[in-house]
Order: C-alpha cells, then sequence, then structure tokens
C-alpha cells in the first residue's frame, strides 16, 4: 500500500511539468511544425489520416514520466521541420482512440504519411532511433521492421 501512496506523490509532481512541456509543444506556431491535441476520433481522421504533411502521433498519459521525457524530445526534433506534424493524443481522455489502435502501453508513438502507420515503436526510446524516424518522414522511404530504411517504388 505504501508503494501506491508513493506513486501517487511522484504523479502529482510529475503533473505540473507535463503540462508546462504540452503547453509549450502545442502552442501552434512552436517552430515550423504544427501542434494538434487531438480531442477525438473524427479530428484525428482530419488531422493526422487526411493530412497532406507526415504526422508524428504520440499517445501519452500526464501520469507517465517516460512520456514527460519522450514529448520534448520529439518537439525539439520537430522544430526545424516545416513537413511534419505532431498529433499529441491524451490516452485518459482519449479511449476511442486508443481502442482503435489497441494502445496498451505509454508512450506509444507512430508515424503516419497518405493516411497509413509506416513506423511505430512503444516506450521510451534512444535519441537516434527518433532521429531516424524522423529523418525517414523528411524522405519519401519508410522503415522496416529493423529500423532500416527501404526506398519507395517510383
Amino acid at each position: 500500500m505504501a508503494s501506491s501512496s508513493n506513486s501517487k506523490v511522484v504523479c502529482h509532481r510529475l503533473l505540473p511539468s507535463i503540462a508546462t512541456v504540452l503547453q509549450k509543444c502545442i502552442s501552434q506556431n512552436h517552430g515550423a511544425y504544427k501542434t494538434y491535441s487531438i480531442k477525438n476520433q473524427t479530428e484525428f481522421n482530419q488531422k493526422v489520416m487526411q493530412s497532406d504533411h507526415p504526422v508524428v502521433v504520440d499517445f501519452h498519459a500526464n501520469w507517465c514520466d517516460p512520456c514527460t521525457k519522450l514529448t520534448p524530445r520529439i518537439c525539439a526534433l520537430l522544430d526545424n521541420s516545416e513537413d511534419i506534424d505532431l498529433a499529441i493524443i491524451d490516452v485518459e481522455k482519449n479511449t476511442e482512440l486508443v481502442d482503435t489502435f489497441n494502445i496498451q502501453s505509454v508512450p506509444t508513438v507512430f508515424t503516419v504519411r497518405n493516411g497509413e502507420i509506416v513506423h511505430k515503436f512503444i516506450g521510451l526510446v534512444e535519441a537516434n532511433i527518433l532521429k531516424s524516424m524522423v529523418d525517414t518522414l523528411k524522405t519519401k522511404n519508410t522503415l522496416n521492421i529493423k529500423g532500416e530504411e527501404v526506398p519507395e517504388d517510383t
């Protein structure tokens, strides 16, 4: 029971931290990219699946420590990108999307290009994997299961 109480204390301390991070990332003119806080399935379809740009989709929770570290890293990588957007989805507020994409752990991140998921990872990953994912979105290549680029057929 003591560990449950301790985790609640840690979570309460993290909430202001993640709120600050998300507030910075969600400002519409943060860097060159656009960031969306997705509220429902309709908005997801419009801003992610029907987007003209590739989109990084970040499923997170305010109580999730790895999420508080990952989201700022994604924001930093996208800071100079005009052609990649970021969609942030709070799993506590978007259970329909959580069910749709069978999200069982946070953070879960995937990338969407032309309405298709082209890359996915779960958990806090190393910076080089994030950079590779973003760099791949800047090209027309996709990643294979090993994280290696596979050129798109022309």
